[in-house]
């Protein structure tokens, strides 16, 4: 009887987690990528601006994968590729390059991409 109920608790505490912190996670997401999209405007003057924010959303979109269900990683994972990020010896290292502008947008249509999933995710745990 404890066991089953350790991991009943175990389990909200989870979902708990998972319902309180990704909407956040969500919204900073969405906040960056319109950011990102206004600075796009002007590449040469807000290049390392446009690389700071793109590495907040890959924080993010860390942190939500940690806190999502297994099949929904594989799908932020996809953003993450893209940023490069690598785990050396335990810690997780992002490096994101951007030589033109033509790559930045095309990093911004993965991250546009991103939020969609991350939009329907949430959804989906609403219905939950």
């Amino acid at each position: 009887m404890t066991l089953f109920v350790f991991r009943e608790t175990r389990a909200l505490k989870k979902m708990f987690k998972r319902k309180v912190g990704l909407p956040q996670l969500q919204k900073n997401l969405n906040e960056s990528a319109s950011r990102i999209n206004e600075l796009l405007s002007s590449w040469d003057e807000n290049k390392e601006t446009i690389k700071q924010q793109f590495g907040f959303c890959a924080v993010w979109a860390e942190s939500f994968a940690e806190k999502s269900p297994s099949k929904d990683k594989l799908k932020i994972d996809e953003f993450l590729n893209e940023v490069k990020t690598k785990k050396l010896f335990g810690k997780t290292k992002i490096t994101i390059t951007l030589d033109s502008s033509r790559q930045a947008w095309d990093l911004y249509l993965q991250l546009c991409t991103l939020n969609s999933r991350i939009d329907v995710i949430i959804n989906d745990m609403k219905l939950d």
